[in-house]
């Protein structure tokens, strides 16, 4: 885990038991802005990949190349959001956009 590896901890689940909220919301925000190298190129092929089949008919997603993802999708299903519904979520939290 990158908080072992970061930290040089070796009970990380000690220091995850110990954090705040707060903290854990932050480490995991801190983790989507700032991904680890592998994982943001595992995205990056999965994304790369998925363009390419679906430019030669395939009707694939990302997810379907990620087992862990695909199993947490089918555990919580209705969970998708399209961009509209994400853009409306968006504007009705931050308010309509600036011109």
């Amino acid at each position: 885990m990158r908080l072992a590896g970061r930290g040089g901890l070796t009970d990380v689940d000690a220091q995850l038991d110990g954090l705040t909220p707060e903290q854990f919301d932050e480490l995991v925000a801190f983790d989507q802005l700032e991904p680890e190298p592998l994982g943001r190129l595992i995205e990056i092929v999965k994304l790369g990949f998925t363009a390419l089949a679906r430019a030669w008919g395939m009707d694939i997603r990302p997810d379907d190349l990620d087992p862990v993802a695909k199993a947490e999708a089918a555990a919580a299903p209705g969970q998708d959001v399209t961009p509209e519904q994400g853009a409306q979520l968006l504007t009705g939290y931050l308010g309509p956009p600036r011109k």
